[in-house]
């Protein structure tokens, strides 16, 4: 049964059937703690054992995160606080200019692990370390050195330099060529040394000492190489399309089947060198030195090699169409079996070379010197030989159908066999009509 008293706002609940009932303030509040008590002391258990439920899962939670909140603690408070990251580098830095190698290694290796966990470190990574082998490993160019000054020594390379090359050419972003643009290496001492299977696209090597290393399979794509030694090295199948080679020394090097398309070598010292098999496609070789080179079955298509020195070189079975070659000297060079169609010989020295079954369609030839040249069975179908000098060359079954000979000279000439229809004109000198006659027919 419930009560109300005129004028009271304030409401109770009832205990027989739970429905609100109006009451004085007092008495209400009275009976709203009675409820509250009567509702725990019916659930006291349950809340008993949730309490605990979420006390062990606060604790469990605090214990598992400890370790994570221990390294800031030590990083923000105390003497045992972790280097950070610039101090670690500066300490690495400081380790290089250390007369201990020992330590000089340790700061090359901690500068290698932290080029690969931040990025943004790499470049400056990489700075350093080619500086540091540029200071602890100099070379000076012979001929530029002054009167007075000692030759040049080849001192033996040093634990930390090898330290250093070796985590260069391991770097991590050695596949990304605005990275290789950092290596710079000028200069350098490398002889001797194995760059095998090395990653140097773009690399600046000028006038570095690379004699008798190791290239094979390196990629130095577009790198500069320009006025380098590379005496005897073997950079056999290395790519080097496009690189520079300007007035380097290449002499006695092994560069069978490396690729050397649109390569610069102009005013290089190839002799002897190997280009066995190979590509030297579009490649410049303007006034190079190639005397007892080996270019057989090597690719030359549209290679400029005006004004070279190709002496008693191999060419036989090269690829030489489209080549410019005016101006070069050829004299005992070997082109047998040589491809040579529209290739440029204006005004070449092709005293005593080897033509036999070469292909010579469309090749302009003119005023070359072809004195005792061996042309045999060659062809040299609508050929250009306007004023060239055939002086005791040997055409003998050579077909030079349709070729231009006018004003050639074939004094003592073979012609033997020779087709020679359709050819435009006869100079006076050479052969006799009836000769003539006969090796068009």
């Amino acid at each position: 049964m419930t009560v109300m008293t005129a004028g009271s706002q304030a409401w109770m609940p009832s205990r027989a059937n739970g429905a609100v009932a109006p009451a004085g303030s007092e008495s209400g509040s009275m009976s709203l703690f009675a409820v509250a008590w009567d509702w725990y002391a019916r659930n006291r258990d349950l809340l008993t054992a949730a309490a605990a439920l979420s006390g062990g899962a606060l604790l469990a939670w605090g214990a598992l995160q400890q370790p994570a909140f221990a390294p800031r603690r030590f990083i923000a408070n105390g003497p045992n606080r972790l280097p950070s990251t610039t101090e670690v580098f500066s300490k690495a830095v400081e380790q290089l200019g250390s007369d201990k190698i020992q330590v000089c290694i340790g700061g090359i290796y901690t500068l290698e692990r932290i080029s690969r966990e931040n990025g943004h470190d790499y470049g400056a990574v990489m700075e350093i370390l080619t500086a540091f082998v540029r200071q602890r490993a100099p070379w000076v160019e012979p001929d530029i050195l002054a009167p007075h000054d000692p030759p040049p020594r080849k001192p033996p390379r040093g634990a930390d330099v090898a330290a250093a090359l070796t985590v260069i050419l391991r770097r991590k972003h050695a596949d990304r060529l605005q990275d290789d643009s950092r290596l710079d290496l000028r200069r350098t001492n490398l002889a001797g040394a194995s760059l095998m299977h090395a990653r140097l696209r773009r690399a600046n090597l000028f006038a570095a000492n690379l004699a008798d290393s190791t290239l094979a399979s390196a990629d130095l794509f577009q790198a500069n190489l320009g006025r380098s030694n590379l005496s005897r090295c073997n950079a056999v199948g290395a790519r080097l399309c496009r690189t520079n080679l300007r007035a380097a020394t290449l002499k006695g090097a092994d560069f069978r089947g490396s690729d050397l398309s649109g390569a610069t070598l102009s005013w290089a010292d190839m002799r002897g060198v190997s280009f066995y098999g190979a590509n030297l496609a579009g490649a410049t070789i303007v006034e190079a030195q190639l005397q007892q080179a080996n270019l057989h079955g090597a690719d030359c298509r549209a290679a400029d090699m005006s004004g070279s020195d190709i002496a008693s070189a191999d060419l036989g079975g090269a690829n030489l169409s489209n080549a410019r070659l005016g101006g070069a000297r050829l004299c005992g060079a070997s082109l047998a079996r040589s491809n040579l169609s529209a290739a440029s010989l204006y005004e070449a020295d092709l005293v005593g070379a080897d033509f036999r079954a070469a292909t010579l369609q469309n090749a302009d030839l003119s005023w070359s010197d072809l004195s005792a040249a061996d042309l045999s069975w060659a062809d040299l179908n609508g050929a250009v030989l306007y004023g060239a000098r055939l002086r005791g060359a040997d055409l003998r079954g050579a077909s030079l159908v349709g070729a231009d000979i006018r004003g050639t000279d074939m004094t003592e000439a073979c012609l033997t066999d020779a087709i020679m229809r359709g050819a435009i004109s006869m100079t006076d000198k050479g052969p006799d009509a009836s000769e003539t006659s006969r090796a068009a027919e």
